[in-house]
């Protein structure tokens, strides 16, 4: 999985990635993931979670998924993830 900015291919090097388990605001786990390509890799057990990217200069992003007991052992998942650089106001 990758995490990329929507006009280039290069990420700020100060992205935080946090997994929580649903209906907990206790974290389930805090990622980092590799500057130079942008990926990263999360082994998650069945359950639902929420995934949350945050970033200084870009939008939150956030993500709620669900891993089934049937497909624990076989699945892996790609997901790219494009962030928005945050908007800022000139007053």
């Amino acid at each position: 999985t990758k995490i990329q900015q929507l006009q280039s291919h290069s990420i700020n090097p100060d992205i935080s990635i946090k997994a929580y388990r649903e209906g907990s605001e206790d974290i389930f786990g805090v990622y980092s993931y590799n500057k130079k390509s942008g990926r990263y890799t999360i082994a998650f057990p069945p359950g639902k979670f929420k995934l949350v990217i945050e970033g200084d200069g870009y939008e939150n992003y956030e993500q709620e998924f669900e891993i089934f007991n049937k497909y624990y052992d076989e699945r892996v998942f790609e997901n790219n993830i494009y962030l928005k650089q945050a908007q800022t106001s000139n007053y």
